[in-house]
């Protein structure tokens, strides 16, 4: 009896230590997701339990209606605790995709399996020696297949750099542009009707315009003009006049094209006339002296601009001057007041401007 204590003693260190062994061994646990059809996934099932089984591991088998390589190669953020991951792809009926994953998620192990024959018991068989096999070096620490990066890039393509968008630049606040100007100097011809019978009175003259705007052009427009002399002779007594005029308007320009507009312009002028009497052959008296007559006057003129070249055009306009009040010349012979001339207070005229630029662009 002495001697039997000492060996129950002995046994149950012994189981101790065998207990404590076991429990320091690390855990062998593994986990299979399997898709497919329900037949050949529950087959399969039943082989890879024995496979699972002589690895002495604990398997869990999990059932998916597809497999999405991303999931063997793209780490869960919060995993269940294995030492290896497999995904068993059936659903194509002509292979079977096996994928096998490291405790440490850093490899990743690819095998296919053709089915020349559907997944027939051969096949369920290759499958469960592949598995073994594959786990057991799995377990056993072993590092099989390739990084997790590169079996990334093989299955999804390399992964693309992210682009990191630039803050557009700053973009200095755009001025709008005003509207171009053309300043042009001119030559012209003009004639009106200035006397009773009618008589036509014309002559040479000098423009100057300045205009601003694109399709509507707004704009002044200035003219000189120095007539021809105008003689009227009466039975007794004539009259010699001398006119100048001049002119400045403001227009207003409809330019649908920049080769042609279309305008209207209306303004003061004031014509400069040197009246001149004159006694007809035969009489004898003493006219009055030649003097200076101002007489203020409205102009409204209508026309059309044509382009000649590109820095020469033509205005052609026709419109009305209106003085205040027409005007008579008078001569007194014998108490008798003869008219000798008369012009009417609004006297029709035409005009032809040939034009010149002398400069244009943008205004500031």
């Amino acid at each position: 009896m002495r001697c039997g204590l000492p060996s129950v003693a002995v046994l149950a260190s012994l189981l101790c230590v065998v207990r404590s062994a076991h429990s320091d061994e690390p855990s062998r646990h593994v986990v299979l997701t399997l898709a497919g059809k329900d037949g050949d996934v529950a087959k399969l099932s039943e082989t890879l339990r024995e496979s699972t089984a002589r690895t002495a591991a604990t398997a869990d088998f999990e059932r998916s209606t597809a497999v999405d390589p991303r999931d063997a190669v793209l780490p869960q953020e919060h995993p269940k605790p294995a030492r290896a991951r497999v995904w068993i792809d059936l659903v194509s009926p002509q292979r079977a995709t096996l994928y096998f994953v490291d405790e440490a998620w850093e490899r990743v192990l690819i095998r296919h399996v053709e089915l020349p024959h559907g997944f027939d018991e051969v096949a369920r068989e290759q499958i469960g020696l592949i598995v073994h096999s594959t786990l057991q070096a799995l377990l056993s620490g072993a590092k099989l297949g390739v990084t997790r990066q590169e079996a990334r890039d093989a299955l999804l393509g390399p992964e693309k750099p992210v682009a990191v968008q630039k803050p557009p630049p700053a973009v200095a606040p755009v001025r709008p542009s005003s509207p171009p100007w053309d300043l042009r100097a001119g030559a012209l011809y003009e004639g009106n009707v200035a006397l009773d019978g009618p008589t036509l009175a014309h002559g040479p003259g000098l423009s100057m315009s300045l205009s601003t705007g694109r399709i509507w052009k707004a704009g002044g427009w200035a003219t000189v003009q120095l007539r021809w002399p105008l003689e009227k002779q009466g039975p007794q007594a004539g009259v010699s006049l001398q006119e100048n005029a001049i002119r400045a308007l403001a227009t207003l320009e409809w330019s649908p094209q920049p080769s042609v507009g279309v305008f209207g312009a209306v303004g003061p002028g004031v014509d400069l006339v040197r009246i001149s009497p004159t006694w007809a052959e035969g009489i004898s008296a003493w006219p009055s002296p030649a003097r200076w007559a101002t007489y203020g006057l409205m102009r409204v003129a209508m026309g059309g601009r044509f382009s000649v070249t590109r820095d020469s055009t033509i205005r052609l306009a026709i419109g009305l001057d209106a003085r205040s009040s027409a005007t008579e010349y008078v001569a007194i012979w014998n108490g008798t007041r003869q008219v000798v001339a008369r012009q009417d207070a609004v006297q029709p005229f035409a005009l032809v401007d040939f034009c010149l630029s002398l400069g244009s662009g943008q205004s500031d």
